[in-house]
């Protein structure tokens, strides 16, 4: 009996979606639908710094932009870098840079970068003495980008590895226009969930704007969480923020990342 109009209307929508989940499942390979069981222990959680979690996606397949650390009083290696760049303060504790101006964009030359760290370390020394930064990560900027996704990974207890997908840069918190999905997922299922975005349409082209590089992008993705899951022992939770689309063809980039992984034993 339907005891109620809006309790039964509710109750056939839910019946209805999950006859549309259980098709959806019957296509899938049991890799996808088989959860991985494995247990990390928190007190043995590193945060990584944005050089080293970049580099644990450069060695993952994933494109990052080419970059040199260095110091206010050991800059070497400025001049191999293109211009423009951008200057990052390098500490795990840091999760918005932009807040206590940690980061400065669009440097046109060795000088303003090195200029530029001396400075953000002297503000720093300040403003955030209890973390004591003394690297500075200096990278060649993306500037032909189309769009900015946000992907994250984090482990969900009981339940695996969710990796989320959503549009991203400084707006992302604003804009919460995400999809979730639990790994391990086939590649058509990570571009049927970057495709079910509201704002997907920036990507693909809207009125007269250049398409991205989609195809890339879900190619990045897919490293991402394969990523996850072949370091599934030591994995806590990863986020790339932004992945910035370029043009078709041109590939995408992660620019920024945060990461927390179990320390090795």
């Amino acid at each position: 009996p339907l005891q109620g109009m809006e309790d039964g209307l509710r109750a056939v929508s839910n019946a209805m979606r999950l006859s549309e989940l259980a098709d959806a499942l019957s296509q899938r390979t049991d890799e996808e639908i088989l959860l991985p069981r494995y247990a990390v222990r928190s007190s043995d959680e590193v945060a990584l710094d944005e050089a080293a979690a970049k580099a644990e996606l450069d060695a993952s397949g994933i494109a990052v932009p080419r970059s040199v650390v260095v110091t206010p009083d050991q800059t070497s290696g400025l001049d191999e870098l293109n211009f423009p760049v951008a200057v990052k303060a390098l500490s795990a504790g840091l999760a918005h840079k932009s807040e206590l101006g940690a980061v400065v964009l669009r440097l046109g030359t060795p000088e303003e970068a090195w200029q530029a760290v001396r400075t953000m370390a002297k503000k720093l020394k300040h403003a955030a003495p209890e973390l004591s930064i003394r690297n500075f990560l200096v990278e060649e900027m993306v500037m032909d980008g189309v769009g900015e996704l946000l992907v994250g990974i984090r482990r969900v207890d009981s339940m695996g590895l969710a990796l989320t997908i959503g549009m991203g840069g400084t707006e992302a918190e604003l804009l919460r226009d995400t999809a979730t999905i639990l790994l391990p997922a086939s590649r058509a299922t990570i571009a049927e969930a970057l495709r079910s975005l509201k704002l997907f349409l920036l990507l693909d082209g809207w009125r007269g704007r250049p398409k991205g590089d989609v195809e890339a992008a879900v190619d990045t993705i897919q490293r991402f969480a394969q990523f996850a899951i072949s370091n599934e022992e030591r994995f806590v939770e990863a986020e790339i923020n932004p992945l910035i689309v370029r043009p078709q063809g041109q590939s995408a980039v992660a620019v920024d990342a945060v990461m927390r992984l179990v320390r090795h034993r």
